[in-house]
Formats: structure tokens, sequence, C-alpha cells
């Protein structure tokens, strides 16, 4: 996977180097980078939880501080580890309640 991105992202340089070489697209490339930066921000801030929640459960996935069926108590409710996931953790407490913590918790 790391391969074919790392193709893609030498794919688009030599294309923005190719189309870079028109005065006119030269202008609209600048206009669209900057948009872009601006576009970046944004949608930065708007997923910052569940990027954070999505890096948290890629640790969890390494470090396996948890594992299924482990005997855990979460804000004074004692359950158990029923799934992990990339972006959140299922609890089911002793009354068969479910709980769906976020990772980066």
């Amino acid at each position: 996977m790391l391969l074919r991105i790392t193709y893609g992202f030498i794919y688009f340089l030599a294309l923005i180097f190719i189309l870079y070489q028109f005065p006119t697209i030269r202008n609209i490339g600048t206009i669209m980078l900057a948009s872009a930066g601006v576009a970046g921000i944004v949608v930065g801030l708007a997923a910052q939880s569940t990027l954070g929640n999505f890096i948290a459960g890629t640790a969890l996935a390494f470090s396996q501080p948890i594992r299924l069926n482990d005997a855990v108590i979460y804000q004074r409710d004692f359950g158990t580890v029923e799934e992990i996931t990339l972006l959140h953790t299922v609890i089911r407490t002793w009354d068969n309640q479910r709980i769906v913590v976020p990772n980066s918790r």
C-alpha cells in the first residue's frame, strides 16, 4: 500500500511539473493550492475528534492494553469488553447494557 501511495505521489508531482510550464495554468494552480490549504485546515479542525479516536484505536491495536472479554470498570459501571474497533470500544455491562466508549478516552 505504501508503494502505491508513493507511486501516486510521484505521478502527481510529474503532472504538476508538466502543467506548471503553461503560464495560465500556473496562475490557476497557485489559486487552487491556496484554497486547498484553507480547505485542509477546515477539514482538519472538523475531523479532529474522529482522527483522535482513529489514532487512539491504532494505538490500542498495537499495544493491546485491553482485549476482548477483559473485565473493566468504566465510570462506575462494571462490564466486559465486547468489541474493539478503530474508533470506539463497546463494553457490555452486568445488566446487558452496552456502553460505547470513544477510543480517545
